[in-house]
């Protein structure tokens, strides 16, 4: 009898802690439940991505290869890290097997100095944030947002994809951190009769609050690798009397090279342009290629990257949405060289 009530005692405490610890666990899960139901995304971190698709598109007059739903991970991507939209991007140009576009080819940016990374600016520490085109992010104690720090993923934002006859359309639609959350669609058509790439963008604003959101090309030219120098025409629908004169000088229209640089630079242009003031072309002396760059948005800055064989003019447009409201705008591009 000792033992029998001794053994019915330690029963009933092992049952009650039993349901003490029950009730811990499902705090906790329900805990985890709800925060993650707030950033609209799982806590666990995302796993690898494997849908990318690869294009090819045009003909010899103008040969394109376009990739999307980019995987950042895959070895030839990781310059894409979190800075550049993984939806789709050029990735080649040829032209009469005249090469136009080399490096990283022709990726999209947005937020590129902060300016349209989704709650970043009110996100506390742990909590979310979304870089348009990449990911939702983890913040961390960074300081003011660069598109090169490690922030956690914590979900890869995912792309749809479809294709037609030189044409490729991609959509990401963005989960709700917030009250923040996008639509992007990109829609690219390739015209090898008169060398023309043109893109249309349109972002919607699919969550509640008001935001901005800042957009750029990154197309890095070359005219078929030759060396970035005085050979180089460049002009321009409006003369940038902000443009550093340093070795670029503007005169006139015209933007002229007096050296070939030795390595990697990069000239900021704080001057707002229509968007045929953003126009340019540029057009090698000798060897009758040539590369035409239009917009039908204004610029309110721009950019200008280079290298020893490159030169990236970089028109950066500012997209405003409320809530439910939509933006479209368009670049289009024109590459011409002589067939051999």
């Amino acid at each position: 009898m000792i033992f029998h009530a001794y053994h019915s005692h330690m029963n009933e405490r092992n049952a009650i802690r039993f349901k003490f610890v029950f009730l811990i666990l499902s705090c906790v899960l329900l805990n985890t439940i709800v925060g993650s139901a707030k950033d609209g995304v799982s806590q666990k971190p995302p796993k690898s991505i494997a849908n990318q698709q690869t294009f090819k598109l045009g003909d010899e007059r103008l040969v394109v290869t376009l990739i999307a739903d980019i995987d950042p991970t895959h070895k030839a991507n990781e310059h894409y890290a979190l800075r550049f939209d993984r939806s789709a991007a050029i990735t080649k140009v040829t032209c009469h097997g005249k090469q136009l576009i080399n490096r990283w080819g022709m990726p999209d940016e947005f937020g590129q100095i902060g300016i349209g990374v989704l709650g970043f600016d009110d996100a506390k520490i742990g909590e979310s944030f979304i870089k348009p085109g990449v990911g939702v992010l983890q913040m961390i104690d960074s300081g003011s947002y660069k598109s090169g720090t490690a922030f956690p993923v914590k979900a890869w934002i995912r792309t749809t994809v479809s294709q037609s006859q030189n044409q490729v359309t991609v959509t990401q639609n963005s989960p709700v951190i917030r009250g923040y959350a996008y639509q992007l669609t990109k829609h690219y058509t390739i015209t090898p009769d008169d060398g023309k790439i043109q893109i249309q963008y349109q972002l919607t604003n699919t969550g509640k609050r008001d935001w901005a959101i800042e957009h750029y090309n990154h197309n890095f030219f070359t005219l078929d690798n030759q060396p970035l120098g005085p050979d180089w025409m460049i002009h321009l629908e409006y003369p940038i009397p902000s443009i550093p004169q340093s070795w670029m000088v503007m005169q006139g229209n015209e933007l002229k090279i007096r050296m070939i640089p030795k390595s990697y630079g990069f000239l900021q242009v704080n001057e707002r342009l229509t968007a045929q003031q953003a126009n340019l072309r540029i057009k090698h002396r000798e060897n009758n290629m040539s590369i035409d760059m239009q917009g039908d948005s204004p610029a309110y800055r721009m950019a200008w990257f280079f290298s020893p064989d490159s030169l990236c003019p970089e028109r950066f447009h500012l997209i405003k949405c409320k809530p439910d409201e939509s933006q479209s705008w368009s670049l289009a591009y024109q590459f011409s060289a002589v067939e051999p």
